[in-house]
């Protein structure tokens, strides 16, 4: 990975970190503080989508831990290596999946 593309590279983690610092430190328990329905059923509703909140807070809190990791991981000399088998992860897929240490055939691999 040359010097251009870590620049990039790091600019885009750094873009998603902001994007993802805003959803965290806007969550201040809006999901859990139901007192303000009235409806019952509405309430009910309220309580339901309160474990999916929680599901994707912590989404965000995961990926913003894989991006700080990925940004440190740039700066050695193993940075755009495949955890896996070693090979290059195009630049266009870090950029994308700026979490990612795996090239496309072993992320597949992964899933499968």
């Amino acid at each position: 990975m040359n010097a251009a593309e870590r620049n990039l590279l790091k600019m885009t983690i750094d873009t998603r970190l902001r994007r993802l610092q805003l959803i965290l430190s806007n969550n201040n328990n809006d999901s859990k503080q139901l007192n303000f329905l009235e409806d019952e059923s509405a309430r009910l509703d309220g309580l339901n989508q309160i474990p999916v909140d929680d599901t994707l807070l912590n989404i965000a809190r995961l990926e913003k831990a894989q991006l700080l990791a990925n940004k440190v991981w740039i700066e050695t000399d193993d940075a755009g290596l495949c955890r896996n088998c070693g090979t290059d992860i195009p630049v266009e897929r870090l950029l994308t999946v700026p979490t990612t240490r795996l090239c496309i055939h072993c992320a597949k691999n992964e899933q499968e």
